[in-house]
């Protein structure tokens, strides 16, 4: 998967970006409401083997199952874990509490989301000690009349 993004700040072999939205995005209502509210464009760190500078254009590529994985690591396992704790929570409730299922089926949910946010926490460490191969890289740089994601590009290298 390909897009247009950004370059903030650039170090070594590696950039700060920000996401463009590209056309459809500058058109959706959604868009200009986040613009108000005050929510900013996506960032992200990605590989910059070609050197881009702050300012530039860039087109970054990224493997889309690895943002599938990320995605349903970072949503699905939270609330896999919210249902799981409430359902031990009140088998436990009911077992050893009787008339406080609720209470240990909340208590249960709480115990089981700390877990999976802690597991997730850990998993992202790993990911970020060995080199992620789903890490985005940036494959060209583009020319723009201007450098605020606004449109309007063509590739240079």
């Amino acid at each position: 998967m390909r897009q247009i993004a950004l370059v903030i700040a650039a170090r070594h072999h590696e950039a700060t970006v920000q996401i463009c939205g590209g056309d459809c995005c500058s058109n959706c209502p959604s868009n200009k409401a986040g613009g108000l509210l005050g929510i900013k464009r996506p960032e992200l760190s990605v590989a910059n083997p070609l050197d881009a500078k702050p300012g530039e254009q860039v087109v970054i590529e990224y493997d889309s199952a690895s943002a599938l994985r990320a995605g349903a690591v970072l949503f699905l396992a939270p609330i896999l874990a919210i249902l799981a704790g409430l359902f031990a929570g009140q088998a436990l409730g009911r077992n050893h509490y009787p008339g406080h299922e609720e209470s240990a089926a909340l208590l249960g949910a709480l115990a089981f989301l700390a877990f999976s946010l802690a597991c997730i926490a850990l998993y992202d460490r790993k990911l970020r000690k060995t080199h992620d191969p789903g890490k985005p890289t940036i494959v060209e740089i583009v020319e723009s009349e201007s450098a605020d994601c606004s449109g309007g590009a063509k590739v240079v290298r």
